[in-house]
């Protein structure tokens, strides 16, 4: 009897220590951050990462014509510019000079894609043109 008492105990327990982690409260300590809404296509904000790693994330975006397409430095290590490689847009042209001058962690940057294409970028710091290193494509459909 004791030890039925004992394992409905623990039981009990591990239900109520599962249902704390399902969902978390912010207390204003924790600072949970807002959910942004990503990808690509739909209505709404729109958001590259660029994270931790050296990447962009996704790494190919999807957008529709005239849909303006942000993205968000959340890498907490390193700073981190976007560059077209048609030279269409450059979140902080001094970047490669001057590493202040480059996105720290938290500034966003947005551009609004008017024509359908393939639009290849990259950070100057991390990657080049064509592909290399840290890069990603936003295709507008």
């Amino acid at each position: 009897m004791r030890r039925l008492f004992h394992v409905t105990a623990v039981a009990g327990a591990l239900v109520l220590a599962l249902g704390a982690c399902g969902s978390q409260k912010d207390t204003g300590f924790n600072k949970l951050s807002t959910p942004k809404a990503t990808g690509g296509g739909g209505g709404g904000a729109t958001e590259i990462k660029l994270v931790t790693g050296n990447a962009f994330s996704p790494k190919t975006f999807n957008a529709k014509v005239g849909q303006k397409v942000t993205w968000d430095n959340t890498d907490t290590q390193q700073p981190h510019n976007v560059v077209s490689d048609a030279g269409l847009f450059n979140s902080n042209p001094d970047c490669v000079n001057d590493q202040t001058k480059c996105m720290a962690e938290g500034p966003q940057f947005s551009f609004t894609f008017d024509k359908a294409g393939s639009y290849p970028y990259y950070c100057q710091i991390h990657g080049s043109k064509g592909g290399n290193g840290m890069a990603g494509v936003v295709v507008v459909a």
